[in-house]
Formats: C-alpha cells, sequence, structure tokens
C-alpha cells in the first residue's frame, strides 16, 4: 500500500513539475522564439527564420521529454531524406507525445493533421498552428474536404506532414488498423513515405490520462518509401502497417529485454 502511494505521489510530483517546466518554456523562451523569428524574417529572410523555427521547435520536442526524466531511443536516423521538404511521416499513434517526439527526433518543421481536441493544448496547438498544421473535427464532412483540399495543396509544394492512420490513439500501445483512405493524398500526388514506428509513449502519457510517468521510449525510422511503386492506396496502406508494426515489434523486444538486463543485474547486486 505505501509502495503505490509513494509511486502515486512520485508521478504527481514529477507531473507537477513536467507541467511547470512546460508552460514556462512555452510562454516565456517561446514569446522569444516568436519574436525573433519575426526579427529574422524581416531583417534576413523568409528561410532564415523558418530554418531557425524549425530548429528551436526541434528543441523543443527533445526538452519535452527531458522534463520528466524520459529516454528516448532512436534507430535509423540515416533514413530522415535531407533537406526538410517532400515526404510524409506515417508512424502509428499511442500518446499526445508522439507529436513533440517526431518533432524532436525525425524533423522539427514536421506539419499535424490532428483533431480539434489539441487546439487547446498548451503548446501543441501553437506549434501545429504556426508549422502550418490543420485541426480537423470528426463528423464533419465539409471540413474534412476543405482539409484535405489544403492538405494536397501543401504537399505538392513539399511541405512536410506527418500522418497517424490508425485515426486514435491506442490505448495499451498495439497498432491498430490503418483506416481506408488515410494515404489517399500522399498516393494520389506521389509523396514520398517515411514510415515511423513508435513504442513506449503509451506509458509515459496514456489515452485520457494527464499524468506523465518517466519511461524509455523509442521510435524507428524506416527507409522512405515511394508510392508509384504501389497499384493501389489498399496496398501501400497495408504494405506501410507491416513496416510500422515489425518495427514496434522489434523495439518492443529491445526495450524488454533491456529491461530484463536491468532486473538480473540488481538481483545479483541484492544477492
Amino acid at each position: 500500500m505505501f509502495k503505490r502511494l509513494g509511486e502515486y505521489i512520485l508521478v504527481l510530483l514529477i507531473s507537477l513539475w513536467f507541467y511547470v517546466a512546460f508552460l514556462s518554456y512555452v510562454v516565456v523562451y517561446g514569446s522569444f522564439v516568436a519574436l525573433k523569428e519575426k526579427y529574422l524574417r524581416k531583417r534576413k529572410s523568409s528561410e532564415a527564420a523558418h530554418r531557425y523555427f524549425v530548429e528551436e521547435v526541434a528543441k523543443f520536442g527533445r526538452r519535452s521529454f527531458s522534463w520528466f526524466f524520459a529516454r528516448v531511443k532512436r534507430f535509423g536516423e540515416e533514413n530522415i531524406p535531407e533537406g526538410g521538404k517532400g515526404y510524409v511521416v506515417v508512424a502509428n499513434h499511442q500518446s499526445t507525445m508522439d507529436i513533440p517526439l517526431i518533432l524532436g527526433y525525425v524533423y522539427g518543421g514536421t506539419a499535424f493533421v490532428a483533431k480539434r481536441e489539441l487546439r487547446r493544448v498548451p503548446g501543441i496547438g501553437f506549434y501545429i498552428r504556426k508549422l502550418g498544421g490543420y485541426f480537423i473535427a470528426r463528423g464533419n464532412p465539409t471540413q474534412t474536404a476543405a482539409v484535405l483540399r489544403g492538405l494536397a495543396k501543401a504537399m505538392k509544394n513539399g511541405k512536410v506532414f506527418a500522418i497517424f492512420p490508425e485515426g486514435t490513439r491506442s490505448r495499451d500501445g498495439t497498432i491498430g488498423e490503418f483506416k481506408k483512405g488515410s494515404l489517399a493524398v500522399p498516393f494520389r500526388y506521389n509523396v514520398k513515405i517515411l514510415p515511423v514506428s513508435i513504442y513506449g509513449t503509451c506509458k509515459v502519457m496514456r489515452k485520457g490520462s494527464l499524468f506523465v510517468r518517466p519511461a524509455t521510449v523509442a521510435l524507428k525510422i524506416h527507409p522512405p518509401l515511394d508510392p508509384e511503386n504501389y497499384p493501389s492506396e489498399d496496398e501501400l496502406r497495408e504494405s506501410i502497417r507491416k513496416i510500422v508494426v515489425t518495427g514496434w515489434h522489434q523495439l518492443k523486444e529491445v526495450l524488454e529485454g533491456e529491461e530484463s538486463d536491468r532486473r538480473r543485474t540488481r538481483a545479483g547486486q541484492s544477492s
């Protein structure tokens, strides 16, 4: 009983520290970043301003995990296309923390198509808007059609987007089916796809919870795929899902193996 109470108090304290650090960074340092970005855009160039903002967003993504003492392992960094243009990140979805994970460890200029409720999440909503992302209301076909038109135009112009084809977060971390048509836009316009497997973010922030917990998170970045090599969106979608699921199992095996090694080490030290 006392052990469980102690764990609860620890999670509460870590969560409070995380939100204080998170909000302070967004409000105070974020204001400085916005002002400097505006200055660079006016005094130098739009490219210089964008490059600076992307770098700062990537730092924000990485710090989001250090604020609650989480560890992040990244595999396949060499597969990230250079230049930050012309591809779509396709990943499984476990937690709200998937967004800063992709920003910090894949590309800081990634835009997202997110559910409308995320507009109200401090920091997350701001960065999604600033990076050119879209908020979508479920059950609103008119707005969905408008978002898809904007998404198609942005992709054709080389904007990097992230898509979570499951359409919702997984409660237990397992990967659900990819929704039919979720990759229709990159398939139609032949936008290169960067598959990413995510493991562990559901442990640091569970669906429906605001508490954060220290844990190890991992992501595997797979080699990019060209949609033109697939005869249909269905085959492209299923192929990418298989890649993401395989990567998820590989990450699970690595992290669970490391945890088993740590347990054996602790047991050996106590004996």
